[in-house]
Order: C-alpha cells, then sequence, then structure tokens
C-alpha cells in the first residue's frame, strides 16, 4: 500500500516531464520558425536597403558624370569661343597692319620689310640710284628694289607712272617705300636682269627667230599699251625714238621679256 501511495507522484511527475518536453519542443519548434521568419525577413529587408543604396549612389555618379560631361562641354565652347575671338582679334590686325601698308593702289615698304641681297646694276639713262636685288621678308620673294636718293619730285613721278601702270608685256611695280626723310624706292615684282643680248645668244636656229618675232609683238603689245593710257603718262606723238633693247627690256628668271616703263622715255613714245 504504501509503495503504491509512494509510486504514485512519480508516474505523476513522469507524465509531467514528458508533456511538458513535449510542449517545449514545440514551443521551441515555433520559436525557430519565427526566428527563421524574422531572418528570412531581414535579409529581405537587408538586400532592399543595400539596392536602394546602391541605386541611390550609381544615381549620384550618374549625375556627376552628366555635371562633368556639361562642365567639358562647355569648357570646349568657351575653348572654341576664345579661339574664334582670337581668330578674329588676329584678322582685325592684319586689317589694320593691311590698311597701313597700302595708299589704296600699291602697297608701302619700309626698309624692315625688304632684305637687299646685292647690287644688279645702275640706273639706266639718267635713272638716279641704283637697283639691287631682294627679299621679302614676309613672303621670301625676290623682287628689285630701285633706289633714289631722297623722296624728291622725280621719285614721285616715277610712282605715280608705275601706279598707272599694269600689263603682262610689261615691268610692274608692286610698291614703293613709307614717307622717309633719308631715302626712297620703288619695289619691282620679281627679279630680272638686263641680258637681252645674252639671252638671245643662247638662242639658235628657227628657235631664235621665232623668239625675236615673240618678242616684237609682246613689246608692240606694250608700247601700245602706253599710248593707251593718254595723260596718265606723260609723253608726245612726235619724234619717236629706238628703242635699245639692253636698256629699255629686262629679262626674267624665265626667259620672259618686259618692257622697263622707268627706262623707256613717255614724251618720246
Amino acid at each position: 500500500m504504501i509503495e503504491a501511495v509512494m509510486s504514485r507522484p512519480k508516474k505523476k511527475k513522469l507524465i509531467s516531464v514528458v508533456w511538458y518536453s513535449k510542449k517545449y519542443k514545440a514551443e521551441l519548434k515555433k520559436l525557430t520558425k519565427e526566428l527563421d521568419r524574422a531572418l528570412e525577413k531581414f535579409q529581405v529587408q537587408g538586400a532592399v536597403r543595400i539596392d536602394l543604396q546602391l541605386n541611390h549612389v550609381m544615381r549620384a555618379q550618374g549625375d556627376l558624370q552628366q555635371r562633368g560631361d556639361d562642365a567639358e562641354r562647355v569648357r570646349s565652347e568657351l575653348l572654341r569661343h576664345a579661339r574664334n575671338n582670337d581668330a578674329s582679334l588676329v584678322g582685325l590686325r592684319h586689317q589694320l597692319a593691311d590698311t597701313a601698308q597700302y595708299d589704296g593702289t600699291m602697297r608701302l615698304f619700309g626698309r624692315d620689310d625688304i632684305e637687299l641681297i646685292e647690287l644688279i646694276e645702275k640706273g639706266p639713262l639718267e635713272q638716279p640710284g641704283q637697283r639691287y636685288k631682294a627679299r621679302l621678308r614676309n613672303s621670301g620673294g625676290l623682287v628689285v628694289v630701285r633706289h633714289f636718293s631722297r623722296p624728291d619730285a622725280r621719285f614721285r613721278k616715277e610712282v605715280e607712272s608705275a601706279k598707272s601702270i599694269w600689263h603682262p608685256h610689261m615691268l610692274n611695280s608692286i610698291g614703293f617705300s613709307r614717307p622717309d626723310p633719308h631715302m626712297a624706292f620703288i619695289v619691282d615684282d620679281g627679279l630680272y636682269t638686263r641680258s637681252f643680248q645674252a639671252t638671245s645668244a643662247k638662242i639658235h636656229g628657227p628657235d631664235k627667230m621665232k623668239w625675236i618675232q615673240q618678242v616684237a609683238n609682246d613689246t608692240y603689245r606694250a608700247l601700245e599699251y602706253l599710248a593707251s593710257l593718254g595723260g596718265n603718262v606723260d609723253y608726245v606723238e612726235v619724234d619717236p625714238r629706238w628703242l635699245i633693247a639692253d636698256r629699255d627690256l629686262v629679262i626674267t628668271k624665265n626667259d620672259k621679256v618686259l618692257l622697263d616703263p622707268s627706262c623707256y622715255k613717255f614724251d618720246r613714245l
């Protein structure tokens, strides 16, 4: 009897332990599921937050890149405008320089524009001064400089005559000196010599006859042109004088023959 009474609490305790054990397991399982759901939810929310943050960073980078591109375009545009302005300023400077270097018909040269190379000849006849082979500093082109001792009436007359003449078979001038109290000069286009006889001696046979005929035709056209100028060149149609080839004609570098109006006297045309 006593054993039966003592065994009942033990059984009751065992039943209680088994029951609570099942309850604990169920509660643990429930808590584990809730923890898993919470962890999964946390991971999803964290991924969403990270994704949002990444998108924000990427948008910020895109905005910065766009601003950088816009700034580069603005910089390029400013540089282009600056270059255009510089080009315009250079053009204006050249226009101003050209305005100062032309008298309306011919170019005005300073001694600093020309490099004298060597003496060619003393002026033919009563022509004053000497003639020099020269080079234009800005272009390197070869020219002949007719030098006058001073800017006197003779020089001014030669300049006015040179302004009136422009013909393919005549020696043309391209400019004259700026006002200078010490000297004056006229610049003839291209390099030439007075070597008609020497040039003629290099040509033989039928070619020489053709060359002389061509020279005669070209010279006639030049004289005809001078006569057509009328009052622009001071001449009278009486007492014509003979044309002397080695005095009145010049030979260019390519053996072209030109009439030199500074030597052939207009008043004897």
